[in-house]
């Protein structure tokens, strides 16, 4: 947080309380601008996004990690480590012109992944904002993690912009929030928020452009990040081998005017006496949690813990994820992001 002179800050972190003990709090480290924290999905520990510098790509983030939440939040920095900022992959807006910087970085849990949403600054300058009474342009993007630490980003393309229109809530400065999304049944509801500012200037200075803010949704299909697409000559995906412990094996496919059918194949590629293509119950439908049935078995349980590959044989139609699941109902046991109304912890069971 920052002070009424714009100096640095230290806030106050909070746990839960409990029957017996109350609220707990902690003073927590200073940092100019928001330091989310959040868990990775094994829940054993706490990282935070701290707002950092240098390494000659303006604004970045620094990393913490630590096992107790409060006490983590109380870092020096030599404990606060460099992690990750823009790159030479993220374009420049091609008005503004400045080199972009990566002014948030906020994760959560999403099924067996870290999901994560670089606020990608692209300027101007807050000089230039707080004399003509307008936000500066930051957008989301996405990015996809297996530790937390490491970020893998293979769309550079922007997932929640800014409007860019004056007179509109969403002009600029558009944030993620703590948990990122929620599972609202077959579709992941982003909230964002979003600044208009003022462009009549009649608040004065820095207050200007961060004036008239406001929350929004987005929305996104379940899983809908990415798809493998093909039209009516069909195609065909092979995973790498992969092992599983449930026995039931559910797809989220949208494909009405198509087929799907599943092969379940040996590590070389060669399908499973009774999981081949002509095996498969071919699924023509449009769902984000369809069960895959082969006319002579109706799980994949005698396969589970070998390694095994999983082919795809899609026509018109898009394939957005595949799963097992320990029950016929298709509950994924990953993690939920920031939950919803079906979900009574932070999995899907």
């Amino acid at each position: 947080m920052k002070t009424s002179k714009g100096k640095a800050a230290p806030a106050t972190v909070c746990s839960p309380p409990t029957p017996f003990t109350g609220a707990n709090r902690s003073r927590a480290a200073a940092s100019a601008t928001a330091a989310p924290c959040f868990t990775i999905p094994s829940g054993k520990k706490w990282v935070y996004s701290i707002r950092g510098g240098g390494q000659g790509i303006g604004r970045a983030r620094k990393y913490r990690e630590h096992a107790d939440f409060l006490q983590g939040a109380k870092w020096t920095d030599e404990e606060a480590v460099f992690w990750c900022g823009a790159d030479r992959f993220d374009p420049p807006d091609p008005e503004i012109g400045d080199a972009p910087q990566l002014y948030n970085l906020n994760a959560v849990g999403y099924e067996s992944l870290m999901l994560g949403l670089f606020e990608i600054h692209l300027g101007p300058d807050n000089k230039v904002c707080i004399e003509k009474g307008h936000p500066k342009i930051t957008e989301l993007k996405t990015a996809f993690s297996r530790d937390g630490f490491h970020w893998h980003r293979p769309d550079r393309r922007t997932f929640i912009p800014a409007s860019r229109r004056q007179g509109v809530w969403d002009r600029g400065y558009v944030q993620s929030v703590g948990g990122l999304c929620l599972i609202m049944q077959d579709e992941l509801w982003f909230y964002y928020s979003g600044f208009m500012g003022n462009a009549e200037k009649d608040i004065p200075g820095r207050e200007a452009m961060c004036s008239n803010g406001g929350t929004g949704i987005a929305r996104l299909r379940r899983d809908g990040f990415a798809s493998m697409r093909v039209g009516e000559k069909g195609g065909t995906l092979l995973t790498r081998p992969v092992t599983f412990s449930d026995p039931h094996c559910f797809v989220n496919v949208d494909n009405p005017q198509g087929e799907l059918r599943i092969e379940l194949c040996d590590e070389n590629g060669t399908p499973l006496p009774g999981y081949g293509k002509d095996d498969c119950v071919p699924i023509s439908e449009n769902s984000t949690k369809t069960r895959v049935r082969w006319r002579q078995r109706s799980t994949i349980e005698e396969h589970a813990g070998r390694p095994v590959r999983f082919r795809f044989h899609l026509r018109n139609g898009d394939l957005y994820s595949f799963w097992t699941s320990a029950r016929e109902t298709g509950e994924s046991g990953g993690c939920v992001a920031g939950g919803g109304p079906e979900f009574t912890g932070s999995r899907d069971t």
